[in-house]
């Protein structure tokens, strides 16, 4: 079984995030610049099995797409033609960083920058509940039909 690889697409830097091969744990890969994103991603590829990648598409409460979403859109079309072999999954946003946020709160951080609240651990925390929501012995397919749309 191959690995399940999550993408948080930014302007400037991109947080990746990447289950154990058994896809029981999610945890934070990089913090990569997006203008070598695709280098890192082929790198990345030629090491490690990875069977399917979920790319967060970021959306406003109202479910239309934010500001950024036709950047990550434009990159989802890059990634397909350049691993043309890898399933996408687009998953929704909403609520990650709130959900991270919160749980920050909840363990008890103070301060301004909660450690939950980074890139990194944001892409962490996001796709590790949406691979896990259903219960370990679900496939991220039956997951992510449930919750997001097939690209």
């Amino acid at each position: 079984m191959g690995r399940i690889l999550a993408i948080d697409y930014g302007l400037k830097r991109t947080g990746l995030a990447v289950t154990d091969p058994l896809r029981i744990i999610a945890t934070a890969l990089d913090v990569v610049e997006t203008s070598r994103l695709v280098d890192f991603l082929r790198t990345y590829f030629r090491k490690e099995a990875v069977e399917e990648v979920v790319i967060g598409m970021p959306k406003r409460l109202n479910n239309r797409d934010s500001e950024i979403a036709p950047l990550v859109r434009k990159f989802v079309d890059l990634f397909k033609m350049t691993f043309p072999d890898k399933p996408i999954f687009l998953a929704d946003e909403r609520f990650t960083s709130s959900i991270a946020c919160s749980s920050s709160t909840r363990i008890g951080w103070s301060g301004t920058s909660p450690p939950a609240c980074t890139e990194t651990s944001c892409t962490t925390r996001s796709p590790d509940r949406r691979w896990r929501q259903r219960g370990q012995a679900g496939t991220l397919r039956q997951q992510a039909n449930a919750r997001s749309s097939r690209v």
